[in-house]
Formats: structure tokens, C-alpha cells, sequence
């Protein structure tokens, strides 16, 4: 499932400073994507990862690697499947 999603697009599986790999990160539109299975355990580490993720792509390190990331007010979308 974590294969096909988002195929072939420019963001997917986007690799922050500390390692961690965001499943797609939109950053036309300042969307950072997870995917995780539809059950309740999942989702809410889908949940924390993502808010984890919106953390570092906040910070003063990942601005400084990234300058046209300031300012963007991301969104995070938690898909299921």
C-alpha cells in the first residue's frame, strides 16, 4: 500500500534532518500526508507522527535547509486504508 501512494511524485517518502520519512509531503500546497491502516492504535500513531512531523518542519535547523518552507502554514492529512 505504502508503494502506490503518491507514486511518482516529487515528496514522497520526504526525508527530514532527524530521519524520520514523511509518507508524502505536498509542499505546493503545505500538506504533509501519512498513511496508515484504518484501525484505532494506528491512527493515533498516525496522529502523533504527524504532529511530530509538523515540529520539525517548523523548526530553525529544517527553515535553514529549507527557506521556502517559512512560512507555510502546513496542514496534515492522516489517510486510512
Amino acid at each position: 500500500m505504502h508503494k502506490a501512494y503518491h507514486a511518482g511524485k516529487v515528496g514522497k517518502e520526504f526525508r527530514l534532518l532527524s530521519g524520520r520519512r514523511i509518507d508524502y509531503l505536498d509542499m505546493q500546497n503545505g500538506i504533509i500526508y501519512e498513511l496508515k491502516p484504518n484501525n484505532p492504535r494506528a491512527i493515533l500513531q498516525g496522529q502523533k507522527q504527524l504532529q511530530m512531523y509538523l515540529q520539525e518542519l517548523q523548526s530553525p535547523a529544517m527553515l535553514q535547509k529549507y527557506p521556502q518552507f517559512k512560512g507555510i502554514q502546513w496542514k496534515t492529512v492522516l489517510d486510512t486504508y
